[in-house]
């Protein structure tokens, strides 16, 4: 008797061992866990990726539109094999400015061809996607664009200069200028050392001066640029006076000191009270 529980027992705890395997092996007895199946927004994904071969112009852009509010990496793919295909000039685009939103380095081999595309209008928007995304080679890409034969793509190429350039760039930026690039003014001002901001002060009175300004204005603000360039550089400007000039003044000291309540202690913010005093305004 004892032999026999003994053996229906071994039986039942055989048999509930046994039973994921079974069920395992008949097919429809066992469900997919939770956790692998695709949740809501995956299933949109990839109706997206689909949707970029549609032979529907519109929702291709659509779909472009949200991958690259998606915020996704895996959008870069499809994306780019998009560029691949060709497509029509407003979605190729469309799909530059998307893959420069997503930001991420694995676009940067598919836009830096883009840079010298035969349409200005693409090249400016590669040049744009690029200067978001942080690659070693993309700064020496868009340096050479400075000499673009589209002066909107050399106007790009100063101001993102500006953001990522370095000594190099700024020695670029110079000649830039010399050829009436006048975004190079700001960008020099962002990334020039003290040297170069007396270098930008030596164009005062042979060009225009609200093409300087913006550019001077950027070297006064930084706290790296010593003192005694930016007095230097208030005291050009107080000689030239001018209504241009008191603008400046006061918008620089608005930007420095917007309580108004260390003047009397900082050189710089008497400088330009005394600027805004007694230059005349128009």
């Amino acid at each position: 008797m004892k032999q026999t529980i003994r053996s229906i027992g071994t039986v039942v705890i055989l048999g509930l061992y046994l039973l994921p395997w079974e069920s395992a092996a008949r097919p429809g007895r066992l469900k997919t866990p939770p956790e692998a199946m695709p949740s809501q927004e995956d299933l949109e994904f990839q109706a997206m990726v689909r949707d970029l071969q549609s032979p529907d112009p519109e929702v291709v852009i659509f779909s472009v539109q949200m991958l690259g509010l998606s915020g996704r990496a895996e959008a870069v793919p499809p994306l780019v094999e998009l560029l691949r295909r060709g497509p029509r000039d407003d979605i190729t685009n469309m799909t530059l400015d998307t893959l420069g939103a997503l930001g991420r380095p694995e676009a940067v081999d598919t836009l830096l061809p883009y840079l010298r595309h035969r349409r200005p209008d693409a090249r400016l928007a590669a040049l744009n996607a690029l200067s978001g995304i942080d690659a070693p080679e993309i700064t020496r890409a868009i340096e050479d664009r400075l000499r673009d034969s589209d002066p909107d793509v050399r106007a790009a190429a100063a101001t993102a200069l500006g953001t990522r350039g370095d000594k190099e760039s700024v020695v670029l930026l110079f000649r830039a200028f010399d050829l009436s690039v006048n975004e190079a003014a700001i960008a020099i001002g962002k990334r020039g050392a003290d040297p170069d901001a007396l270098r930008l002060l030596e164009y005062l009175g042979k060009i225009n001066i609200r093409i300087l300004l913006p550019g001077l204005r950027e070297f006064a603000l930084r706290a790296d640029i010593d003192q005694k360039t930016k007095l230097h550089i208030l005291n050009q400007l107080y000689e030239l006076a001018g209504p241009d000039v008191r603008r400046f003044a006061i918008e620089l000291r608005d930007a420095l000191n917007p309580t108004r309540e260390k003047s009397q202690d900082d050189p710089i913010l008497k400088m330009l009270d005394r600027m805004v005093q007694e230059i005349a305004g128009e």
